[in-house]
């Protein structure tokens, strides 16, 4: 998502854990994705720490594994001002791809890659 992103020059922000990065340089971003580990910060953490590193976002991806609850994807979102449009997805390869929809945050649960053109569809109809 982020990779398009740049590639039709959008200014785009990553944030995992610690890594962090923000602008319109392709290389940056992919620098700090590949710089991504596993961490302690949490998603609501990491969603506030986004806000003041992007404070001119206008869409929003939650990723996250199983683990998260829908509280605290609620809670990751309430991080950013109610124009910014939130999308959450939530991956996870041991159920089927779906998509929700939960108190207006459109909710993709990705199982497999070769499904996130179906579901990206359904997020922006």
């Amino acid at each position: 998502i982020a990779v398009r992103a740049v590639l039709d020059e959008f200014d785009t922000s990553f944030m995992c854990g610690d890594q962090a990065a923000s602008g319109n340089n392709g290389h940056v971003a992919l620098d700090a994705v590949s710089r991504a580990t596993l961490g302690h910060t949490g998603l609501a953490t990491s969603a506030q720490r986004a806000a003041v590193v992007s404070p001119d976002t206008s869409l929003l991806f939650l990723i996250t594994g199983p683990g998260a609850t829908f509280a605290q994807m609620r809670l990751a979102a309430s991080a950013f001002p109610a124009e910014v449009r939130r999308i959450a997805m939530v991956v996870d390869a041991t159920v089927s791809s779906r998509a929700t929809d939960a108190d207006g945050i459109p909710i993709l649960h990705l199982a497999d890659k070769a499904d996130l053109g179906a579901l990206l569809r359904w997020s922006l109809s």
